[in-house]
């Protein structure tokens, strides 16, 4: 379900992030690859909590 946040809090923090995974050197990045990075970074698990034995198999 999408809703419309009340302030640009959330829009701001994910241009933030954008901009940190956008790089100069990264500027060549698909956009299917760019709104993949992106999700994980915002609504990722930490690196903590990730298990990687599922990712592999």
């Amino acid at each position: 379900m999408l809703s419309i946040s009340p302030t640009t809090a959330e829009c701001e923090r994910g241009f933030c992030q954008l901009n940190l995974i956008k790089t100069d050197k990264r500027t060549s990045l698909e956009y299917e690859s760019l709104a993949s990075l992106l999700r994980i970074k915002i609504d990722g698990s930490s690196l903590q909590d990730y298990e990687a034995g599922p990712a592999i198999c």
